[in-house]
């Protein structure tokens, strides 16, 4: 499953141009996010942002990939996983 955390009006278009036209994505809050975590589940967070705000701050356990590389990502890893993006 594909999940996304909305972070910006301007990541959302980016985002969408990529992504959501080619996957079914959820939406999701970032307390769902956390309840996630807490639960265990197998989630690949993956940080869209540019590098340096990454390097700032990010998730806890986040990846940071540029955007133009989601789709090689989700080529990669099993679909059985839960991928976050913000």
């Amino acid at each position: 499953m594909i999940m996304f955390l909305m972070v910006s009006v301007a990541t959302t278009s980016v985002f969408s141009a990529i992504l959501l036209t080619n996957h079914d994505v959820q939406r999701i809050t970032p307390e769902k996010v956390r309840s996630m975590q807490d639960n265990g589940d197998d989630l690949i967070i993956v940080d869209v942002r540019p590098k340096i705000s990454f390097k700032k701050k990010h998730i806890v356990g986040a990846t940071s990939v540029p955007l133009a590389e989601t789709e090689n990502l989700l080529k990669a890893h099993s679909r059985k996983k839960h991928f976050v993006f913000y």
